[in-house]
């Protein structure tokens, strides 16, 4: 890589959404060395999955930071940031578009600014580090036990991967893209209703698009034709 590398003679590296250390060998081939677009507002969330931590958080901002490559992942000191509001209905998909958008503008911002010489950098706060895990398949399990807006933040943020997924009263897994959180009490994972509302560990959740095993996403009430789910059954 380093051979191919001094073959091309660039003159600044760009580094989006690549998650592996970059040996000091390789950035110092490029006279600028190298930029980095990370989709949070740095120094909160170092590390993978920025943008499905905001949502799980609840965050109601996130954004985008132009870094430089240093030798601590993410570390490096910001170029550029600026901030994104993220709406009460993003998934992670959305969002992702918008960190994109707002990157790429970003970044070509940086880069006409360190050509020119007059960009101007500042080192992080680390005393403000948050750093985020990357997620894995068992994230995407509905826990009841928790209340209805972190389940709902959960949902958002793994579509669409890795899914959120339940167990139905006949065992049968099922898959939630979208739901909203309305007023309701009952035991965790309790069926309320017939508009398959389920009951959380503090309000409840009216699933709106779900998804069967091997089936096609499909909306509640579609799903719900001949399907026999009364007050009182169990989700898992």
């Amino acid at each position: 890589m380093v051979e191919l590398m001094q073959n091309w003679q660039p003159d600044l590296l760009v580094v989006v959404a690549y998650g592996q250390y970059i040996p000091k060998s390789l950035i110092s081939i490029a006279p600028y060395e190298a930029i980095n677009l990370h989709p949070s507002l740095l120094p909160a969330y170092r590390g993978a999955a920025p943008i499905q931590w905001a949502l799980i958080n609840g965050d109601a901002q996130t954004g985008v930071s132009i870094i430089t490559v240093a030798e601590k992942m993410d570390a490096g000191e910001i170029l550029k940031q600026e901030t994104l509001d993220i709406d009460e209905t993003a998934t992670a998909t959305t969002l992702h578009d918008l960190c994109a958008d707002l990157g790429a503008r970003l970044l070509l911002e940086t880069i006409d600014d360190i050509a020119a010489g007059t960009i101007v950098s500042c080192a992080q706060d680390e005393s403000k580090v948050v750093e985020v895990r990357k997620l894995n398949k068992a994230d995407g399990i509905i826990d009841w036990h928790q209340p209805a807006v972190a389940i709902h933040n959960r949902i958002r943020a793994f579509d669409p991967w890795p899914g959120s997924r339940c167990t139905l009263p006949s065992g049968e897994i099922l898959s939630v893209w979208k739901a909203v959180c309305i007023d309701g009490e009952g035991l965790p994972g309790e069926v309320l209703d017939d508009a398959l509302t389920i009951a959380t560990a503090r309000g409840a959740l009216r699933l709106l698009e779900v998804q069967l095993a091997g089936g096609k996403r499909m909306q509640a009430d579609i799903f719900l034709h001949g399907r026999l789910l009364q007050k009182g059954m169990m989700f898992r």
